[in-house]
């Protein structure tokens, strides 16, 4: 699905017209030279938010955190945002690998028995016209990036 947003002319287009039917609930970010829009499917509906682009946002996944704790992670990327420092990308890198609630099968770097763990971590860094994905697989300590150009 990711890979047919880029089949469409523009945003606004994809974001109305595909057919999402029979894909699980997800939410997915997009990001192009007009705005930033959050788009959930919930196997049922789509809902479209415009998002702020200078805000902080905050996601996790509703399928794997209920709201106390989605709110409790989203509460503690702030602080710790706050408290950080260099550039918007490493700071956040460094939250998202050392943060933690004080339960490991909550943290950001999440471990539930056997059965669910985070595996990677992965960011996007835009800038006017274009951007880069980093992406760092944390079972064998791996990374990379590809740099990408926006559309209209």
């Amino acid at each position: 699905m990711c890979k047919s947003y880029f089949l469409y002319e523009n945003t606004q287009d994809f974001l109305k017209t595909y057919d999402f039917t029979d894909m699980e609930p997800f939410t997915m970010i997009i990001k192009d030279k007009i705005g930033l829009y959050e788009l959930r499917w919930d196997a049922v509906y789509r809902y479209i938010e415009i998002l702020d682009p200078e805000s902080l946002h905050v996601w996790s996944s509703c399928t794997l955190y209920d709201d106390p704790i989605i709110e409790k992670r989203k509460k503690l990327v702030k602080q710790l945002y706050e408290k950080e420092i260099g550039d918007i990308a490493s700071r956040m890198k460094k939250i998202h690998l050392t943060g933690n609630i004080g339960d490991p099968e909550n943290d950001f770097v999440m471990r539930r028995s056997d059965r669910v763990a985070t595996i990677s971590h992965s960011y996007v860094k835009i800038t006017e016209d274009s951007g880069v994905i980093n992406i760092e697989n944390l079972i064998r300590t791996s990374e990379e990036e590809e740099v990408f150009t926006l559309r209209d």
